[in-house]
């Protein structure tokens, strides 16, 4: 399950996939290329294919040596996908009030772990981006909260103009 919910990047970037694979990597580099596009490489898409039962074993990736994956496929007992998140509005509105509360309450580094899950989500958010520069702030980091206000300004231009 580690290829859909946890999977494993190795200390150079390599996108492992689980906490088994040490022999091979699905392509593409996490810092290189970035963690969505190596995520989603297409080895990786097609190991979890394969580890679904729809496509055959092929021999670049890592998965085909595996012993667990092997014996899976011996008795087709495939793996079923984790459902997927459901982010909408909704949820970004709940993050932003319970964000919103921890800042208002004087707990800004609980606003700001609350901010960094809005900005996985919604990587343009500027109100988050300017959360962050308040923490930043409030734990004496000047410059990390001159970045994040810069970059909460920039958004706030860009979609302004």
């Amino acid at each position: 399950m580690q290829l859909w919910k946890h999977p494993q990047i190795n200390w150079d970037g390599k996108v492992l996939g689980c906490c088994r694979n040490f022999w091979g990597d699905f392509g593409g580099n996490a810092f290189r290329d970035g963690l969505t596009p190596s995520l989603n490489h297409e080895k990786m898409s097609y190991a979890r294919d394969m580890l679904e039962g729809k496509k055959p074993a092929r021999p670049d990736i890592p998965c085909t040596t595996c012993e667990l994956y092997t014996r899976r496929a011996e008795v087709k007992q495939w793996f079923k996908p984790p459902p997927a998140l459901n982010i909408n509005e909704k949820t970004i509105a709940q993050l932003w009030v319970r964000a919103s509360a921890f800042a208002n309450g004087g707990e800004l580094a609980k606003a700001a772990a609350v901010a960094r899950v809005l900005l996985q989500l919604t990587p343009d958010d500027a109100r988050a981006l300017t959360l962050l520069g308040q923490a930043a702030d409030a734990a004496d980091r000047p410059e990390a909260a001159s970045y994040y206000r810069a970059k909460a300004a920039a958004i706030g231009n860009a979609v302004s103009a």
